[in-house]
């Protein structure tokens, strides 16, 4: 595969084993495994988080490497849905911006999120219409993803204690655009945008960081009720393909 001439070529450092960390953890935490998607491709030969024609810039190879990978989140997705009802999928990227914080992805602007973002733009769009929250505390109030992680330490955007980015920000590629709920659908999608201390420390933030995961999806979905969890042969394997459905990462070699 040639390499691309467009595009970000920066390397997302110990995220391959943060993801892996954090599916080891939330079986245990759940009693199943979730489903890990990995592309094995170097950026500079595709990046499957951005659509088709700037990801593969019309290289055959490429575009096959793209086409499968998504393929792969498609039919967890379809799975889901038809098995679960409901399901959500975090999105594992690394940065190095200066202010050093998680930044949670959306699919909402830096200027959506210093102004009053609507629900039916976000990526978890199903998750509003369903939760017993309201969405503006869903995404940055004291029981948002981003209040929990502040919680134990990881600074975060949107929280309470930052509702919007102060300059630089990632709100949410290709993965969570096409396969969050945004566009309708039942799976939710958040991306995770993690700095260089908190990848490196993988062995111990990773625990952490489930821990919150687990803690979110457990108040966000469980007690909640708002999956549909039948008591059945399948009843099991829903719990854990429910809420846990795909880590996202791409590793770099």
């Amino acid at each position: 595969v040639s390499t691309q001439s467009t595009g970000s070529m920066v390397r997302d450092s110990f995220t391959l084993e943060m993801a892996v960390t954090l599916r080891a953890q939330l079986s245990l935490l759940l009693g199943e495994q979730p489903h890990l998607v990995i592309c094995n491709l170097n950026r500079r030969k595709v990046d499957v988080n951005r659509d088709l024609d700037n990801g593969a810039q019309h290289n055959p190879h490429a575009e096959r490497t793209w086409h499968d990978y998504h393929a792969f989140i498609r039919q967890a997705r379809l799975n889901v849905m038809r098995n679960c009802g409901r399901g959500i999928i975090f999105d594992v990227h690394g940065q190095s911006h200066p202010e050093k914080l998680v930044e949670l992805g959306y699919v909402l602007s830096s200027d959506d999120l210093h102004a009053v973002p609507l629900p039916e733009q976000s990526s978890i769009r199903c998750l509003s219409l369903c939760s017993r929250y309201n969405f503006q505390n869903i995404l940055r109030g004291p029981q948002s993803l981003g209040a929990r992680l502040s919680r134990e330490g990881f600074a975060a955007v949107p929280s309470p204690a930052m509702p919007a980015p102060p300059t630089n920000y990632y709100s949410g590629g290709y993965t969570v655009q096409e396969w969050g709920s945004a566009l309708g659908g039942s799976v939710d999608a958040i991306q995770l945008e993690l700095p260089f201390h908190i990848r490196e420390r993988y062995k111990t933030t990773g625990i952490v960081i489930s821990s919150v995961l687990a803690d979110f999806i457990t108040d966000m979905y469980i007690l909640n009720n708002s999956i549909n969890i039948r008591q059945s042969q399948v009843g099991s394997r829903c719990i854990s393909q429910l809420f846990w459905e795909f880590v996202e990462k791409i590793f770099y070699i």
